[in-house]
């Protein structure tokens, strides 16, 4: 393997961290894309790191559609921007983050329209 390449990374990462910090799964046959996910060990870094609750979630076919294309959104934000203004001016966020982000945003919407917000309805909603 050479160094350069993902699959070496992610083999080094596991083995460094002792367990499966990262996964990789193909999504249709050989010669298809592989989609790559946080395993058990790198939910556990990745929550220690930032000090929130990482859970897990055991991969599936579904999930891995929704993978491939929020790499293909972040594709399309770093070919047009590239990868040094990516790095310091796109933040990406997990979907916790990014629904608090939402909710935060939507209940200033509805504050400025005069009408109530209701985070427990909202979340039912999604």
């Amino acid at each position: 393997m050479k160094p350069e390449t993902v699959i070496y990374m992610i083999h080094t990462i596991n083995k460094n961290e002792r367990g499966r910090a990262v996964e990789s799964y193909k999504l249709r046959g050989t010669h298809s894309p592989k989609v790559y996910t946080l395993g058990p060990r790198g939910c556990q870094i990745v929550g220690k790191t930032l000090g929130i609750k990482v859970e897990y979630y055991p991969f599936s076919k579904r999930q891995g559609r929704h993978y491939c294309g929020i790499n293909d959104i972040l594709y399309r934000i770093v070919k047009a921007l590239g990868i040094d203004n990516v790095i310091q001016r796109v933040k990406w966020w997990n979907t916790r983050g990014a629904k608090q982000v939402i909710f935060n945003e939507w209940a200033q919407t509805l504050a400025q329209l005069g009408r109530p917000w209701d985070e427990e309805q909202a979340k039912e909603g999604i």
